[in-house]
């Protein structure tokens, strides 16, 4: 009896002190992992699902008026066998924190890709809308010749292919198709604008797209644009609506260095603003005291961005140099990353993509690094849900994700918006 209770007694304390070492560890690991989660950024949550996947742009997120978040579907075709697919179109309401249906009544004719801007008076411009009764157009390939002075056409015959070569007005009270404008540029030369590059909305009623060297001008509220050209010597393949106007980012065809210019929207005119630093297709965000953000690559042969810069609108010079904490490839026109701003101090670069190998592919990374614009240095941020996503900022200051028919919410810490 004696020796039972001996073995009893030491069974308890193994069993006390088993029981002491894991609790501690759950408590080490659940607080570390809510730090990890709850930094002093903020965090991510996960979003109600949508009916439908949507891979879409920044382009594709429209905040209403009343703060709801629409996400537009889209038709898109198949190259196998030329049909059309229609995503619907949902809306993310804010307040039930749910998707509901959407239906963005369009003439059956009428085909979009998920590409909106919101205007006055709660209308809606789809930058980019196609006519299922006009599908045949001549592909139009664009070459340049080796000092990039001019174009050399070649036309190949496209069939069942829709030129999405108008934009469209929705009334969203009423519910219906305003207008249609097209867009004369595509119309012309019967192809579509670069890949990234859609329609600016300047003030108002009226808005800049790009096509090669040319500008259409248009005034929304007549329905009629005009043509302007530019110099040759002017490669550009970025445009970007800023607080200082319409900003058109590209390289000097001559010298090969990166440029920026700006529309003059009175005078309807182009001011080359200076050289900056960074190559490839960037991504820009709009600073205080007319100042950018860039993010690109180092030299204009280099398929990684890894490299930041804050650049000067108003003294026409970079400012700042920033080494990210990542080295994203990309084989694409566009970054493989998606980018949005905390605050006007601190700017987040969520997911990306660190290579891409023969067999299993590009390799993708949900990581996220916080740009601290103020003091130009680059901080670890927390993890995120996905490795790219659509993003727009709500109207309390958190940021909606989208990406498929996943969704997430980053909630930005409030001290961060200014809140208590």
């Amino acid at each position: 009896m004696g020796k039972y209770k001996k073995y009893t007694t030491k069974f308890k304390k193994v069993f006390i002190v088993l029981f002491m070492l894991m609790t501690f560890l759950l408590l080490y690991f659940g607080f570390s992992g809510i730090l990890k989660k709850y930094n002093k950024f903020g965090y991510f949550v996960t979003g109600p699902n949508t009916a439908y996947p949507h891979f879409i742009s920044n382009r594709g997120l429209v905040r209403l008026n009343n703060g709801n978040i629409l996400i537009l579907g889209t038709h898109y075709q198949n190259n196998s066998n030329g049909h059309l697919t229609y995503i619907p179109t949902e809306l993310y309401n804010v307040t039930s924190n749910e998707i509901e249906t959407f239906n963005l009544n369009m003439d059956k004719n009428l085909v979009f890709k998920p590409e909106g801007i919101l205007l006055n008076d709660n209308k809606l411009l789809l930058t980019s809308v196609g006519n299922k009764s006009n599908p045949w157009y001549p592909s139009v390939t664009f070459n340049r010749n080796s000092k990039f002075k001019y174009l050399e056409f070649g036309f190949t015959d496209a069939p069942d292919a829709i030129p999405y070569n108008n934009m469209a007005i929705i009334d969203l009270k009423k519910n219906k198709v305003e207008k249609i404008i097209p867009k004369k540029l595509e119309h012309k030369y019967h192809t579509i604008t670069k890949s990234g590059i859609s329609p600016q909305v300047i003030t108002g009623y009226k808005a800049v797209n790009l096509f090669e060297n040319f500008l259409e001008i248009f005034d929304l509220k007549t329905g009629t644009s005009k043509i302007i050209s530019f110099d040759y010597d002017y490669i550009i393949d970025t445009l970007v609506n800023t607080s200082n106007g319409i900003l058109l980012l590209g390289i000097n065809a001559d010298t090969l260095k990166p440029i920026i210019i700006r529309f003059d929207e009175k005078t309807e005119t182009l001011e080359n603003l200076g050289v900056r630093n960074s190559y490839r297709v960037p991504i820009v965000q709009d600073l205080l005291n007319a100042k950018l953000l860039i993010i690109g690559t180092k030299a204009i042969n280099v398929s990684r961005y890894s490299y930041g810069e804050i650049y000067d609108l108003k003294n026409k010079k970079t400012l700042k140099t920033i080494p990210l904490l990542r080295d994203d490839f990309s084989s694409e026109t566009e970054p493989p990353f998606s980018l949005f701003e905390l605050n006007d101090r601190y700017i987040m670069i969520l997911g990306g993509c660190v290579g891409y190998y023969p067999i299993t592919g590009p390799r993708y990374i949900q990581n996220t690094e916080i740009i601290d614009v103020q003091n130009n240095v680059v901080k670890k941020g927390p993890k995120a849900p996905f490795s790219n996503a659509a993003t727009i900022k709500l109207d309390n200051g958190d940021i909606f994700l989208i990406v498929g028919n996943k969704t997430a919410i980053f909630k930005v810490n409030k001290t961060l918006k200014g809140e208590k």
